[in-house]
């Protein structure tokens, strides 16, 4: 019985891998036929290339005696601590986004 939940989980992997890699392809090739109208969704991936890149760059590598418990290198610290950065960012975006929008309402 364990044997066929086995290949049942790996059959599901399999098709969900499938399902992503189709996905993925069918949206490039949209991409490429369809230039022009998708060009504003390239300048977002590009601007969250560089906001994680930024944060990549600004975060520390330090390693304290507390993280060792859970097998932090220095390069695990610095990926975490680049995903903190470019979390509060993009939520500060975030929220000074909403705050404009509802002032310029008002105004309209």
């Amino acid at each position: 019985m364990d044997n066929l939940a086995d290949i049942g989980l790996y059959v599901g992997y399999f098709l969900i891998i499938v399902a992503v890699l189709l996905t993925l392809g069918a949206g490039i090739v949209h991409m490429f036929r369809h230039f022009r109208k998708d060009q504003d969704i390239l300048y977002g991936l590009a601007g969250l290339i560089i906001i994680m890149g930024l944060a990549f760059l600004i975060s520390d590598n330090e390693v304290l005696k507390s993280y060792e418990a859970f097998d932090i290198t220095p390069f695990k610290s610095k990926m975490i601590g680049s995903g903190l950065i470019a979390t509060y960012f993009l939520g500060g975006l975030a929220i000074i986004g909403i705050v404009a929008a509802e002032i310029i309402s008002m105004f309209r």
